[in-house]
């Protein structure tokens, strides 16, 4: 939508693909056929942040295994094409985590953090994610451990970071920690 604000032309990438996700809304067609119809637009205009964005979230939503998979290649396109955008690497790691690829996952985390420095936590939490579901506890509660004060400090917010935080040193027997 911002996009489209920005740049209203009639030509407008952005604009075609709201357009699109309206029609496809009132033709009451599946989260397929839209998906479809954004892809068509996105391969004409793969510079299209938005679109590209767009995209992948609808390919998320369908949540199957070759949606998740077009996703995650539709994210890494953005990584390379948008070397400065901290939403593709977002997707990415989405998208990887959705699949159970974990590893990899773990290391666009890497690059989410390196776009991101001054708001790290939310890429530390999805590392901490990856490395508890690689069995590696230990990592998943450093990655987290310079977060905790901010965590507890809204816990509301931040109950996902304090969970993996508590799960990561419960498994590593630090349940005494764990409770404080």
């Amino acid at each position: 939508v911002l996009a489209v604000a920005q740049d209203p032309v009639k030509d407008n990438p952005a604009l075609a693909a709201l357009k699109q996700v309206a029609a496809s809304s009132k033709a009451g067609d599946s989260k397929a056929q839209l998906v479809s119809a954004l892809r068509k637009i996105l391969d004409a205009n793969p510079q299209s942040l938005p679109v590209r964005e767009l995209t992948i979230r609808r390919y998320l939503e369908i949540g199957d295994q070759d949606s998740c998979q077009q996703a995650t290649q539709l994210a890494a396109q953005g990584v390379q094409m948008f070397p400065t955008e901290i939403e593709p690497v977002q997707l990415e790691v989405q998208a990887l985590m959705m699949s159970g690829r974990w590893n990899e996952a773990l290391g666009y985390t890497k690059i989410w953090r390196d776009r991101a420095p001054a708001d790290s936590l939310a890429a530390d939490m999805a590392a901490a994610q990856a490395d508890l579901m690689l069995h590696q506890p230990d990592d998943a509660a450093s990655a987290l451990a310079g977060h905790v004060a901010t965590m507890k400090a809204d816990p509301d917010k931040y109950a996902d970071g304090l969970n993996i935080y508590c799960t990561a040193l419960n498994q590593n027997g630090q349940q005494d920690k764990a409770a404080a």
